[in-house]
């Protein structure tokens, strides 16, 4: 996602353009007044689409011990969904990071609507080159968002470098568990990809080898698959809705192939996780502090 050679100039704008076209329509047929650009996690307390999208920003800010003297930096911010949750909630200090000006512009409205502007900023930054200075954020937190990381170890290394000793970088993604075992799954991957305008995922145990390589200890994992299925589905099923009406408009030459490619991915993630291709989890890990010493892992 850095912003320099030509190939990632090519994604960062890619990137960039994709959430400015598409903002609208999470709206309209995802998030509603949730502001969440992610997968809602399924609990005994939740009780509708809307309940399990928070979840994950709760559960996401018990395993980062979030409070109101936390500082944050919400990489890949979206609208400022969490942001503004944890600054309404906790009273956190959130800096928000996007590469779409229109996500930003449409995340600065929604601060200042729900009356959180003194505590809640968002810049359009890339994650991997934040300007930030060292030592200086308590949590840098990331909803499905490192996936977009070309190179997830330089998102890794940018995050240990902002991070206070004792801070903790706390994440939820997509991640493959295995190889695809055909060729059909080989596509359907492909075809999830390709809408999303990811350039691939990270394995779970590559990715904890990678926070402990930038440095990060106490590297732990809650495996969260089951508690997204049921926001998995109602993806797939509001995608396959969509997908008509997106190839009648591009045929047409109302709506971008980028439209129709998005829904077809919102569909296939349902089948690639059902699979086990994908799984769902929460990372935590931290900088150590210099008189800490060793932290061993507890990976579950």
């Amino acid at each position: 996602m850095r912003a320099s050679g030509s190939s990632e100039q090519r994604l960062h704008d890619a990137i960039a353009a994709y959430y400015d076209y598409t903002t609208p329509f999470y709206r309209l047929f995802w998030h509603g007044d949730t502001a969440a650009l992610h997968f809602g996690l399924a609990a005994r307390s939740t009780r509708s689409a809307g309940d399990e999208l928070l979840q994950t920003n709760r559960f996401l800010a018990r395993v980062g011990g979030i409070d109101r003297f936390t500082r944050v930096v919400d990489a890949g911010c979206g609208i400022g969904g969490s942001a503004i949750w944890l600054a309404s909630h906790f009273g956190a200090q959130v800096t928000g990071l996007t590469l779409s000006s229109r996500q930003a512009a449409r995340a600065r409205r929604e601060i200042r609507r729900r009356g959180v502007a003194d505590l809640v900023d968002v810049r359009v930054a890339d994650y991997l080159d934040s300007g930030i200075a060292d030592a200086s954020v308590d949590v840098v937190w990331a909803i499905e968002s490192v996936c977009y990381a070309d190179d997830k170890a330089e998102f890794l290394g940018e995050a240990f470098r902002i991070l206070r000793p004792g801070g903790r970088l706390v994440l939820a993604d997509g991640l493959l568990t295995r190889e695809p075992e055909s060729s059909a799954e080989r596509g359907r991957l492909g075809t999830f990809l390709e809408g999303l305008v990811l350039p691939g995922l990270a394995s779970r145990d590559d990715l904890v080898a990678g926070m402990r390589e930038a440095g990060f200890t106490a590297c732990r994992y809650w495996d969260q698959t089951s508690a997204v299925l049921p926001s998995s589905q109602r993806l797939r099923r509001r995608c396959a809705a969509g997908l008509p009406l997106a190839l009648a408009g591009q045929a047409l030459g109302l709506t971008p192939k980028l439209l129709t490619e998005n829904l077809r991915a919102g569909i296939v993630q349902w089948s690639l996780v059902r699979s086990g291709l994908i799984s769902y989890s929460v990372l935590r890990g931290e900088k150590p502090r210099p008189d800490q010493g060793f932290v061993a892992d507890r990976i579950r």
